[in-house]
């Protein structure tokens, strides 16, 4: 396994786990985990077997947003030019095959707000809080986060980006920012039952409802559905899809369900 300064990458059979690892920063971003990230996500889309993505943070928070005494260099064409990197890295995360999900452990601000709004699913401790708080100090987002909150949860989107306020998990539940709130001490098992749920999932499915999914979010209804049926075309004659209704038929048992 690769070593890594500010992250931890554990790969097992279909199963990723990055853990953000700048405990005594609250998890903030800097140049150095920009990479490494970037490095991580390549790592993963190499390993064909792996199906689910969690990412968490160690210690008492999942991402604090950027390191100031990092965002703050003098040399801003570096630090936009990091910040890019950022974004691509993202990007890679959301459209992947895999399914990623968010473990957020505590603080989900900034840069670390974005990090979450690019994973399919978001679960949250009851500590979790959640911000774009970049305008209090000048700047706006820059890795996604005045895409991705507003498709997430609407006109709100607009108050936090402009206003910096900070926001509770439950509050994150009501307006749909995040699908769980768990008990701080529960936050791991509730996360890994979800990660178990999916792994039980067969891979072609998985594959092309998120693509179908992410597709819909920028055109009509139309098309959307057109890409859908595509899509479906796709998973009927997968071997998956033929096991799974042959056994429906002739066992009266759903094959891919897990304890839900």
């Amino acid at each position: 396994m690769m070593k890594f300064e500010t992250i931890k990458l554990d790969i097992d059979k279909d199963f990723a786990k990055i853990t953000l690892n700048r405990p005594e920063k609250l998890n903030t971003i800097n140049g150095v985990m920009i990479e490494e990230l970037e490095r991580a996500i390549k790592i993963i889309e190499d390993e064909e077997k792996v199906k689910v993505i969690l990412i968490t943070g160690s210690g008492k928070a999942f991402c604090a947003g950027a390191d100031v005494s990092w965002l703050g260099n003098p040399n801003s064409d570096e630090v936009v030019k990091m910040v890019r990197k950022l974004q691509y890295t993202l990007l890679k995360l959301q459209f992947s095959d895999k399914i990623s999900i968010a473990s957020i452990n505590g603080a989900a601000l900034g840069g670390g707000c974005e990090i979450a709004l690019a994973c399919d699913i978001r679960i949250a401790s009851k500590n979790a809080v959640f911000g774009q708080p970049e305008i209090n100090f000048g700047i706006i987002p820059g890795a996604g986060g005045t895409q991705r909150l507003p498709r997430s949860i609407g006109n709100l989107a607009m108050e936090l980006i402009l206003t910096g306020r900070h926001i509770s998990a439950d509050e994150a539940y009501r307006i749909g920012l995040v699908s769980k709130v768990a008990d701080e001490n529960r936050l791991h098992d509730e996360s890994m039952k979800l990660v178990d749920e999916i792994l039980l999932k067969p891979r072609i499915a998985l594959r092309c409802a998120k693509k179908a999914v992410l597709r819909g979010y920028g055109i009509g209804v139309l098309e959307g559905i057109e890409y859908e049926l595509e899509m479906f075309s796709q998973v009927i004659k997968s071997e998956e899809a033929k096991y799974g209704l042959n056994v429906f038929v002739k066992e009266k048992r759903i094959p891919y369900k897990g304890g839900w």
